[in-house]
């Protein structure tokens, strides 16, 4: 390996680092080739540094950017940037490369994303001490480039996540103050809106499709979707922007309380947006296809893990596999229906006319669901109270009127 190339090579990546945020992804040890990244760069997400010969592991930057720019709700026309020091190396799609030389010649496009790199130095002292005082630099730039992006990581990419974060929150403390005037434990979940037969099928309140995701029934519950929520924004929502990325999340809230509304004979009480983050998974599993992501061995590793974790949560007690299921084939739908591969044109037209059929079944069974065997009118007569000692005396009103005619007439008297 030729010593004074790897220096340069290693030079170059420090100031891709230093100056622009680039992340080593590797060094290979055989041909010292070096492949950086920086996701949010509007041109170049990947870089190459060749030395040697060409690798496969390299060549599926290649791949990544070609997948990415098919996918066009990226608003960005991405190449993959090649510094070589081998001649032959060829121009591909995607794929703009430049031959390294102590000229320092670039093209004024890669001047204008990278000024800095014109005062790349190609003078040599030392063999060994250039060598280390490279290392050292790109060592530290990683430091303090990974110091950076934990300070950010908190905010970055998630204002839709964060937003619902809150709302949960909120509605849990809402929750706290009803349980403090009410008798009954289960009512605030009950009065906030979780799915509950008598009150749908009753007061035909059917926005606790939608509401029952804001409610949860321990702080431990609360918390445990919180964080998963977030950790899969970060992702997604950088992905598919705030606006899919919440539409997707209460569409699947919905499909996964639909699926525990009609499946469920007794009147269970069911909350929670674990069927909102299954339905996100979904949709996670959907891009990495799509975006052919999956391919990449890593990410296919940590997505069969994340799959094992949320199965195993499914044989819990408490927990409604149906609502998590519901969730999870909802969002995986709603990933296809909204893909913009070409290549998956025919596929997401079979997908619109499944779910408009499954819409309009589901629908079908909602409405001739058959009326719960058990009852439990004392947590009814809560609610009611809460409301009343709360002033929402119209509310309650209509409660008590719907709720009479569903348990006294439409029931036949039986309670």
């Amino acid at each position: 390996m030729n010593k004074t190339h790897q220096i340069i090579a290693i030079r170059l990546a420090a100031l891709f680092s230093e100056n622009y945020n680039f992340d080593l992804v590797q060094i290979e040890a055989q041909t010292g080739n070096i492949l950086l990244t920086q996701p949010k760069h509007p041109r170049y997400p990947f870089i190459k540094i060749i030395l040697n010969s060409v690798n496969d592991t390299q060549d599926n930057a290649s791949e990544m950017v070609r997948s990415i720019n098919n996918l066009n709700r990226i608003k960005r026309d991405l190449n993959l940037l090649t510094f070589s020091f081998v001649d032959e190396t060829q121009e591909r799609p995607d794929h703009q490369i430049i031959n390294l030389t102590q000229e320092n010649i670039f093209s004024q496009e890669v001047l204008n994303h990278f000024p800095s790199i014109k005062n790349l130095s190609w003078l040599i002292n030392d063999v060994q001490q250039d060598l280390q005082q490279a290392v050292n630099r790109i060592n530290q730039a990683a430091l303090k480039n990974r110091k950076t992006r934990q300070r950010q990581r908190l905010f970055t990419g998630s204002k839709g996540a964060l937003i619902v974060i809150a709302i949960n929150i909120l509605m849990y403390l809402l929750g706290m103050f009803i349980t403090s005037i009410a008798e009954e434990p289960t009512t605030y979940m009950i009065a906030l809106g979780g799915i509950y037969v008598p009150f749908i099928q009753g007061a035909y309140e059917i926005l606790r499709f939608i509401m029952a995701g804001f409610v949860h029934a321990s702080p431990t519950h609360l918390l445990f979707n919180m964080l998963s929520l977030y950790n899969i924004s970060v992702l997604l929502e950088k992905v598919y922007g705030t606006k899919r990325f919440i539409m997707v999340l209460l569409v699947s809230v919905i499909g996964g309380n639909l699926f525990v509304y009609i499946a469920d004979t007794q009147a269970a009480l069911s909350v929670g947006l674990s069927t909102g983050i299954y339905g996100l998974l979904g949709l996670l599993i959907v891009y990495l296809f799509e975006s052919q992501l999956i391919k990449a061995p890593m990410l296919r590793n940590q997505l069969i893990w994340i799959i094992g974790i949320n199965l195993m949560i499914n044989f819990l007690p408490n927990i409604s596999w149906l609502g998590h299921l519901g969730g999870f084939v909802t969002g995986v739908f709603a990933g296809i229906i909204i893909s913009r591969k070409p290549t998956w044109q025919t596929f997401k037209k079979n997908v619109i006319i499944a779910s408009i059929i499954a819409t309009l079944f589901s629908g079908y069974l909602a409405i001739n669901r058959p009326r719960p065997q058990n009852y439990y009118v004392l947590s009814d007569l809560d609610v009611i109270s809460v409301w009343r000692k709360l002033g929402v005396n119209f509310y309650a009103d209509y409660l008590e009127e719907r709720l009479s005619y569903y348990y006294l007439i439409e029931g036949e008297g039986e309670i």
